[in-house]
C-alpha cells in the first residue's frame, strides 16, 4: 500500500479530474470514512460527491467506495501525472466546500 497519509472522516478531496473553471465543487468529495470488505478485508474509502452526481442519483445511491490503495495511488492519464485524489487544504476553500457537504 502507498505510504501516503490515509484520508480521514470529514476531510475534503478533489479528484485529479477537478476543473476549477467548472466551480469549487467540481469533482469535490467528502470522506465519510474507511471501511473493510466483509469477505476480503480489503480497506475501502467511502466518500460522497459534493456535486450532483447523475449516476448515483439515477441509481438511488448515496456514496462511492474505492479501494484505499487505489484512492492513494498515482495516476498517469490524459496529460496528468500525480495523485488520484488531492486533499483540499486551503482553509477558505474548505469552508466553502463544508457548506456544500450539507446539501448532498
Amino acid at each position: 500500500m502507498s505510504r501516503k497519509k490515509r484520508p480521514k472522516k470529514r476531510e475534503f478531496y478533489y479528484s485529479f479530474k477537478h476543473n476549477p473553471e467548472k466551480g469549487i465543487d467540481d469533482m469535490a468529495y467528502e470522506i465519510i470514512g474507511i471501511t473493510a470488505h466483509t469477505e476480503t478485508l480489503e480497506e475501502l474509502v467511502v466518500y460522497k460527491p459534493l456535486y450532483e452526481c447523475k449516476y448515483l442519483k439515477e441509481h438511488n445511491l448515496d456514496f462511492w467506495t474505492r479501494p484505499l490503495d487505489m484512492f492513494l495511488e498515482e495516476v498517469d492519464k490524459d496529460g496528468y501525472k500525480g495523485s488520484r485524489f488531492i486533499r483540499i487544504k486551503d482553509i477558505d476553500v474548505v469552508e466553502e466546500i463544508r457548506k456544500l457537504s450539507f446539501m448532498f
